[in-house]
């Protein structure tokens, strides 16, 4: 598992193993609040984990040659921001998530199952948590996890997408002109405006640029998946579920 979790390209998971389904029934001690928690967090991992794959496929695939203002780069960095706004918006989804099961954070078991996890990932957990329930006094306030809980929209909230407009083409001594691409298919067109606009309000938000930026988050969300994965594999185990190679 192992060489698939530290993927950083499209590779096909390891050969599977098997484990009785009744881990996620709620029995000796596991509460089903809890089972039913664990459950949605390993979707949780897999969701990030594909978007993750497929941003780092997506970086590989740079333009050749030097940055130039055309539709080839004008496509490429506007998927870049599209997938970068998937992350935040699951990174969302993902709080709500623990914000609603807040219950289940001190049972026994969710503790005795975060302890088995490696330093690392307890570290990254707890910052999950910790940006989720927006603790005060908490160090790293500008972590790119605290910035999408409390400063970035990644839906379409019409006054900050202006705002980010205003910085990309009104509000700066670099001025442009903005671009559409106009084809007889939607493969074929584009408003290049609306992806700089997102950019700069992006950048507005966090005093970052954003290529930093990504890079930063792009990491802790790496971080925070392997926390998911190791704390949905330590709850099989630690229910007396250990899987066993394939039947068939």
């Amino acid at each position: 598992m192992t060489n698939s979790i530290k993927s950083t390209g499209l590779t096909v998971p390891v050969p599977h193993v098997e484990f009785d389904p009744k881990a996620f029934i709620g029995g000796d001690g596991a509460s089903q609040d809890l089972c039913d928690f664990i459950l949605a967090l390993s979707l949780a991992y897999n969701d990030f984990r594909y978007y993750i794959i497929l941003f780092n496929s997506h970086i590989k695939a740079v333009p050749k040659g030097p940055v130039k203002r055309n539709s080839q780069w004008g496509e490429y960095e506007g998927v870049k921001l599209h997938i970068l706004r998937l992350l935040m918006a699951f990174t969302n989804e993902l709080f709500i998530l623990i914000d609603d099961n807040k219950n289940v954070l001190d049972d026994r078991i969710f503790d005795e199952i975060k302890r088995k996890m490696n330093r690392k990932s307890r570290e990254s957990l707890q910052l999950l948590i910790e940006a989720t329930f927006n603790y005060k006094g908490i160090k790293r306030k500008s972590n790119p996890l605290y910035m999408i809980r409390n400063k970035l929209i990644f839906h379409y909230d019409k006054k900050e997408i202006f705002s980010g407009y205003k910085a990309g083409f009104i509000e700066t001594d670099n001025s442009q002109m903005a671009c559409i691409s106009i084809g007889n298919k939607l493969e074929e067109s584009r408003f290049y405006y609306s992806d700089l606009a997102i950019q700069k309000y992006i950048e507005k938000r966090t005093g970052k640029k954003i290529d930093p930026f990504i890079k930063e988050l792009k990491l802790h969300l790496v971080n925070v998946n392997l926390a998911l994965f190791y704390l949905c594999r330590n709850f099989i185990v630690e229910r007396g579920y250990a899987w066993r190679e394939p039947s068939e």
